[in-house]
């Protein structure tokens, strides 16, 4: 069976912010290791031991005096070495004023919040997209340690876990936290999170340098409006109040069960971007289609 490991970082989480993002990349372990040596040339290149979005934007610590041709070389660099060498992005947008209007105490109960929903949204795309390409094998999924949605991860992704049907049909392999400093895939997902939160919002036309560079490896990106958030507080209120003997399903995922087929990045990555060319990328609002 193949594995593939997906990592995930967020945005948005602070006191006071409009929207929660989660998002991340998901590649096969071969691939991250390769990513791991060239991402750590470049930081080795332009003097800096890891790389954080939001310090780059404020031009602070590592980043404090740099100017501006360093900082579009070394950005584009590490973009650069992301799009060579994961198979696709992921990324799902929760407007919170929203999210607070729509989700009563139970369905929030469920998944801890905002956070907690846009990580389940991304475990459930990248495993039907998966479906799509008709890909067997499972994800290993790796979330930053010291985000403030920890425990939100870790209940939805334990309450799926426990049902046998949605942990086949999820392709649930495993889930850790890392220090995002020591993992490279990490801070890469720290760039995707960070960009998220700064346009999908407001508009579904990728016009910052750093989002438009991230759109040239095969994405989903969604953002949740009203109607998707009182969809999916409908059935969390629903599933809350089933018994445990009722959350297991019968029904396996057939693609999870074939043998494994060996299938080249190439193929992979050709496989994904035809099937979002016929499906659609991002509505002009930034939802989901």
């Amino acid at each position: 069976m193949v594995a593939f490991t997906a990592y995930f970082d967020e945005s948005g989480t602070h006191e006071g912010s409009e929207a929660v993002v989660v998002a991340g990349y998901i590649s096969t372990p071969d691939l991250w290791q390769n990513f791991e040596a060239k991402w750590r040339e470049v930081l080795a290149e332009f003097g800096i031991a890891f790389f954080h979005m939001a310090d780059f934007a404020a031009k602070k610590q590592q980043f404090d005096g740099w100017p501006e041709d360093k900082r579009r070389a070394c950005l584009s660099k590490l973009i650069h070495v992301v799009n060579d060498h994961v198979i696709a992005s992921i990324g799902t947008v929760i407007p919170v004023k929203e999210y607070k209007d729509t989700f009563s105490e139970k369905a929030n109960t469920f998944v801890g919040g905002p956070y907690g929903v846009a990580a389940w949204a991304c475990m459930i795309s990248l495993s039907g997209m998966l479906d799509l390409i008709g890909v067997p094998g499972q994800i290993a999924y790796v979330f930053e340690s010291g985000a403030p949605g920890y425990g939100q991860v870790l209940k939805v992704f334990r309450w799926n876990e426990q049902s046998p049907g949605d942990k086949e049909q999820m392709r649930l392999l495993s889930l850790s936290f890392q220090n995002k400093r020591e993992f490279c895939p990490l801070q890469a997902a720290d760039i995707l999170a960070y960009e998220l939160y700064k346009y999908l919002p407001e508009s579904g036309q990728p016009t910052r340098y750093g989002i438009k560079a991230l759109t040239d490896s095969p994405r989903d990106w969604g953002y949740m409006d009203i109607a998707e958030l009182e969809k999916w507080a409908r059935i969390l209120e629903i599933r809350v109040g089933m018994k445990e003997s009722e959350l297991v399903s019968t029904a396996i995922s057939s693609s999870t069960s074939q043998p494994a087929v060996l299938i080249s990045i190439d193929e992979l990555r050709e496989r994904w971007h035809w099937w979002r060319a016929f499906n659609g990328q991002v509505s002009p609002k930034g939802q989901r289609k």
